[in-house]
């Protein structure tokens, strides 16, 4: 390459150079000032929603900031306790419905689980309520003492449909287990037997029976 050609690609790059830089800081001017424009505008919505918010809570006799609920500790205890109360109750109405539909004799368990969801559905409002209470904790103890109630009260329900859909489908597991052991027996003993009536008309005469019936011809001779 001769020094011309290699001082016109240097004046190439160092031109293209300055141009990658002024593209570059020109993006960067751009997306600080779209940040800027877009902060400002989320911050006028922000404002206009506090604003709207404070003036109904004023309304209302209601601090509405206060009464958000802070995920501290009580607030993830609530919410947990909650999650439990409705997993036995869901518990229960499904081995119900079990029951039900295997016409198992269920008595008042239909009427109970009814009055259970509706018991726990009051139970539930007690927690959020305690859930945003600012008081002390022994204050929601009540709340929680009747939760554990509810879970027993399921967990008795429960218990009861089981035993009802155990004891109406016992007889047909019962007859199902004696059919198939003794079905089981009858194909053990006809394979058994084939299996020896092939075996003895397969196997070919001893070589000691096939020469002693030789030799006696031969004896008698």
């Amino acid at each position: 390459m001769t020094p011309a050609l290699i001082s016109n690609l240097g004046e190439f790059l160092g031109f293209a150079a300055l141009i990658v830089m002024a593209a570059l800081c020109g993006a960067a001017i751009f997306t600080v000032l779209w940040v800027r424009r877009r902060w400002r505008r989320l911050r006028f919505v922000v404002a206009r929603r506090s604003r709207t918010l404070a003036v109904g809570g004023a309304a209302s006799d209601r601090p509405w900031l206060l009464s958000c609920p802070l995920p501290d500790r009580r607030w993830r205890s609530v919410t947990r306790t909650r999650r439990h109360l409705w997993r036995s109750v869901a518990g229960a109405e499904q081995a119900v419905a079990a029951a039900r539909s295997a016409d198992a004799p269920l008595g008042d368990l239909e009427s109970l689980v009814r009055r259970l969801h509706r018991a726990a559905a009051a139970a539930d409002t007690s927690l959020r309520i305690a859930r945003r209470d600012s008081g002390p904790m022994p204050a929601s103890d009540i709340a929680f003492a009747q939760v554990e109630e509810l879970r027993a009260a399921a967990g008795h329900i429960q218990h009861a449909a089981v035993a009802a859909h155990t004891w109406i489908t016992r007889p047909a597991t019962a007859s199902l287990v004696v059919d198939a052991e003794r079905e089981a027996a009858v194909v053990t003993a006809v394979v058994g037997g084939l299996g020896n009536h092939l075996g003895s008309v397969a196997s070919p005469p001893s070589l000691a029976h096939t020469t002693s019936a030789a030799g006696a011809p031969a004896a008698r001779r």
